[in-house]
């Protein structure tokens, strides 16, 4: 119970994957109990598939790889701040976002970053 909220909050994780830890609590609102265990395994899941298309397109890259977060579950919204040795080319970002729209998520914020750039 947390007071200066108002409710139950708290993390969890499955049984078995504890470095799956997503949000449980309270709602005020509906005094419902929800989680984020479905927001957590879709993060889970494209930072995974990200992570491969760019070892495809970039195997050069800096790492560590980027954190990939969910902007918008609804629409599948992802936000990729990827770092490079070196400039990436149009054709070669066009590719990696057709990629990941084709592993049906939405890159509306893939953004790159190299050390050209700077």
């Amino acid at each position: 119970m947390i007071f200066c909220m108002g409710g139950y909050h708290g993390k969890a994780y499955p049984k078995n994957n504890p470095d799956l830890q997503f949000y449980i609590g309270e709602n005020m609102r509906t005094n419902q109990i929800e989680d984020g265990y479905a927001y957590q395994k879709l993060r889970e899941r494209a930072n995974k598939e990200v992570k491969a298309i760019l070892d495809k397109y970039l195997p050069n890259r800096i790492l560590p790889d980027p954190e990939v977060e969910v902007v918008n579950f609804d629409t599948k919204a992802l936000e990729i701040p990827v770092t490079t040795t070196n400039h990436v080319d149009e054709m070669t970002k066009a590719k990696i976002k057709q990629a990941i729209i084709e592993k049906g998520f939405k890159p509306e914020q893939l953004m790159f970053e190299s050390g050209d750039d700077k």
